[in-house]
């Protein structure tokens, strides 16, 4: 396991106990404040909290995908798309409070937006992977030829020093003649 997997790993456990910590502390508050608000935002928040916990899980597994090397990450982008999805589902049914809350009457097109929306996702996923892999090839190419290069060097080293050797022996020839 990498660094960049272990971090990824560590910050999404962080993120997500963060955020159930917080929405405790905002359900004890419940019992001191007493504003309308407050205890409907923390009531809808309990009330998505299984679909939150669903996003989270997704979400985490998502990047875990993302830190992989080709050809273990082609389903990242499935599972982004799945992503975008969700949360632009958890949007709209937070549209639904705030428009219910404030009796306000615009309605916003989030339904017809899904399909859009993780077919885009999936697509800049699928090109994000294969021009990462194109650019990876690049560079194992580059690094192959540098390699080459660093051998030839040293066989011409090689070579040279045995020629200066040689000089050396003949000059070392003709000093005792």
């Amino acid at each position: 396991m990498t660094k960049k997997t272990l971090g990824v790993i560590i910050s999404g456990i962080g993120v997500f106990i963060g955020f159930l910590v917080i929405l405790g502390i905002a359900n004890l508050m419940t019992y001191i404040i007493d504003g309308v608000g407050f205890v409907s935002v923390v009531e809808f928040f309990n009330s998505n909290l299984g679909f939150l916990i669903l996003i989270a899980v997704i979400g985490f597994a998502n990047e875990i995908l993302w830190v992989l090397r080709f050809p273990f990450n082609l389903v990242a982008p499935v599972f982004s798309s799945g992503l975008g999805v969700l949360i632009l589902i958890f949007f709209s049914r937070f549209w639904i409070f705030i428009k219910d809350y404030f009796e306000l009457s615009v309605v916003l097109p989030f339904k017809s937006v899904y399909a859009v929306v993780g077919f885009l996702v999936l697509i800049i996923g699928y090109i994000i992977i294969f021009s990462r892999e194109g650019k990876v090839k690049k560079q194992k190419q580059k690094k192959e030829e540098e390699i080459q290069e660093k051998k030839e060097m040293k066989e011409k080293i090689k070579e040279l020093d045995e020629k200066v050797k040689d000089i050396n022996n003949k000059k070392e020839k003709n000093k005792k003649k």
